[in-house]
C-alpha cells in the first residue's frame, strides 16, 4: 500500500491534537494550519523544513505547527537538541538544526519534548517527518512543495 493511500485511510482527529508545545512557522491567522512532527537530526525532516520555509515565503495563508519528536534510537543527539530548541521555542534554533549547525545546549526545565513524544506514541506516529493536514490526512517522509500544497488544498 502506498504512503499516499495510507494517509487517506488513517486519519487523525486534527482538532484534538494539542499545539501548546508547537513552534509556529508562519502566520498564526493563516487559513491552513498544518501540524508537522519532526526530529532535529532527521535528514528527511531537514529537507522538508526547507520546503516549509519556501511555502511560508510564498504564502501567508499557510502556517506550520512544528512538534519536536526526536527519534533517539536513530538520532541519539536529537533529544538534547529538541530540548534546547523548546527551552526558548526558537525558530532560529530550529532553522539552525535543519541546516546542520551546532545547537547550543540550554539548561532549562521543559516537559514539552516528552509530552510531544507521548502524543506521537498515542497517535501511532512512529517516524518523522509526519505531516497532518486539517482534514486529518497524514503524510510521512519528505514532500515536495507542490505535493504539499496540493494536499493542503485537497487537489
Amino acid at each position: 500500500m502506498t504512503e499516499k493511500r495510507m494517509g487517506e485511510i488513517k486519519k487523525f482527529d486534527y482538532k484534538s491534537i494539542p499545539l501548546k508545545n508547537a513552534i509556529l512557522l508562519g502566520n498564526k491567522k493563516a487559513k491552513y494550519k498544518i501540524i508537522v512532527f519532526t526530529d532535529p537530526d532527521c535528514p528527511f525532516c531537514q529537507k522538508l523544513h526547507g520546503e516549509l520555509k519556501q511555502i511560508i515565503a510564498e504564502r501567508d495563508d499557510i502556517a506550520f505547527y512544528i512538534l519536536l519528536f526526536p527519534l533517539t534510537e536513530i538520532h541519539p543527539g536529537s533529544y538534547k537538541k529538541a530540548v534546547s530548541i523548546m527551552c526558548t521555542k526558537s525558530l532560529k534554533l530550529l532553522d539552525d538544526a535543519a541546516e546542520k549547525k551546532e545547537i547550543p545546549e540550554e539548561n532549562c526545565s521543559t516537559k514539552a519534548v516528552d509530552e510531544n513524544i507521548k502524543l506521537a506514541n498515542k497517535l501511532g506516529i512512529t517516524g518523522t517527518p509526519t505531516v497532518i493536514l486539517p482534514n486529518g490526512r497524514q503524510y510521512r517522509g519528505n514532500m515536495k512543495t507542490e505535493d504539499l500544497i496540493n494536499g493542503i488544498e485537497n487537489k
